[in-house]
């Protein structure tokens, strides 16, 4: 909930200051992590769609607080950097005593325990591009042009009411245990 520190920009700027920070919460947090993502190709000079452009090449973040569950205890840490004006620390605070309804969007009505149905699907590129791409992949691979590929699609999926991000990010961890999630609302 919150972020204590931003970094974002380029790849080459970002990464060596997220080691760093990484290795000091080792020390001192070790339950404590940034999150966020890096772009595939870190080259500044790759085109990229317009929903994107709200994401630098690289960015991650250290929330202000972070609650860890595990199977016999539970950790809320509370992040503080440097610069960091305790007042309104102390806010953030004050507005994790509001009832979770009144800041989180969570299901609190029977009508939501059903998930919305899907409508349709969308994928990019097609199954032919698909099997295209597989073959181009296994081609360079063949050809020795390629050590590792990373293939990605896009999935757009349409349903019959909204989809409420907190509780689809709810189904993923039943359907993928032993996974990570986390789920990020930019205001930008």
């Amino acid at each position: 909930y919150g972020v204590a520190e931003e970094l974002t920009g380029a790849v080459a700027q970002v990464l060596p200051a997220l080691e760093a920070r990484v290795e000091a919460l080792r020390l001192t947090a070790p339950v404590s992590r940034y999150y966020g993502g890096l772009r595939f190709d870190g080259a500044e000079s790759v085109s990229r769609e317009r929903r994107w452009a709200a994401f630098a090449a690289a960015r991650v973040l250290l929330p202000r607080f972070e609650l860890t569950a595990g199977p016999r205890a539970a950790t809320l840490a509370c992040h503080l950097v440097p610069g960091d004006d305790l007042d309104t620390v102390l806010a953030a605070l004050d507005a994790l005593r509001m009832p979770v309804s009144a800041r989180l969007p969570l299901r609190a009505q029977q009508s939501d325990l059903l998930p919305p149905r899907l409508r349709s699907r969308t994928d990019t590129p097609d199954a032919q591009g698909w099997a295209t791409r597989i073959g181009s992949a296994l081609d360079g691979f063949e050809a020795k042009r390629f050590e590792k590929v990373v293939l990605a699609r896009r999935a757009a999926l349409s349903f019959s009411a909204p989809m409420e991000p907190l509780s689809l990010l709810e189904r993923l961890e039943a359907a993928t245990p032993g996974c990570y999630h986390f789920a990020f609302r930019f205001e930008d």
